[in-house]
Parts: structure tokens; sequence; C-alpha cells
């Protein structure tokens, strides 16, 4: 049952990007991880119509705070 809790933050930020942090009680973290991730991703939506290579750019480059969210929320304590 332990395992389930040490892993849940990590499962939920890898659906949203902060959501693990949330769920662990930073609040700042969620919004700083939030923030960056949305703004990326608006950027790819927006810059897709108007340039498709622009956009690609700007999703692959929202794996970034995704991935780093998920890496923080992971509990590395055993």
């Amino acid at each position: 049952m332990e395992n389930k809790t040490t892993h849940l933050p990590a499962v939920l930020s890898f659906f949203v990007p902060g959501l693990g942090q949330l769920y662990k009680g930073k609040l700042l973290k969620f919004f700083i991880f939030y923030f960056i991730w949305s703004v990326l991703i608006f950027m790819a939506i927006g810059m897709s119509t108007v340039h498709a290579d622009a956009g690609m750019f700007f999703f692959l480059v929202s794996g970034i705070p995704w991935m780093i969210s998920l890496i923080d929320a992971y509990d590395f304590s055993d």
C-alpha cells in the first residue's frame, strides 16, 4: 500500500505537469510547472498555425518541464 502513495504523485504528474506537486502540498511548484508547460503548449498550438516547424519545436520543448515535474514528484525515499 505504501508503494502506491509514493508513486501516486509521479502518476498524477504524468497526466498533468505539477499535479503531483499539488498532491504533495507544494503549491508554488505546481503553479511554476503548470504555468510553464501551459505557456509552451499554447505557443505550440499558436505557432503551428503559422509555421509547423516552430509549433513542433515548442511542443517538444514542452516535454522538458513535464519530465522535470515527473521526476520531482516521484518520492525517491525508500
